[in-house]
């Protein structure tokens, strides 16, 4: 699980 993209796109990949 990875949280280190933006935080705008950081919505979508929370669950990656």
């Amino acid at each position: 699980i990875k949280e280190l993209i933006l935080p705008q796109v950081q919505k979508s990949y929370l669950r990656i």
